[in-house]
């Protein structure tokens, strides 16, 4: 059923992906640069973006991201990444 949604870590990128029947969306953040500022989180007109379990990955205990990213919620509109 479309639209379907994805969400994944991969080479210490977080990666979020809308399929539609004729395109594919993607948002991808760059755990490498990522600081954890909060800027993609406040800038966020869907309030998809969401603060990440810190704790988690400062121990190394899990691979997950400073943010997180709803991909259902996500309109894949760019903001984040333009402030970023």
């Amino acid at each position: 059923m479309f639209p379907s949604y994805a969400k994944k870590i991969e080479d210490n990128k977080l990666s979020v992906e809308q399929k539609l029947l004729t395109e594919k969306l993607n948002l991808v953040v760059d755990l490498d640069r990522c600081t954890g500022c909060g800027v993609c989180i406040d800038a966020c007109p869907e309030e998809a973006v969401s603060e990440g379990p810190l704790g988690a990955v400062n121990r190394g205990k899990a691979q997950t991201s400073k943010v997180d990213v709803d991909p259902k919620k996500c309109s894949y509109c760019g903001v984040c990444t333009i402030l970023c």
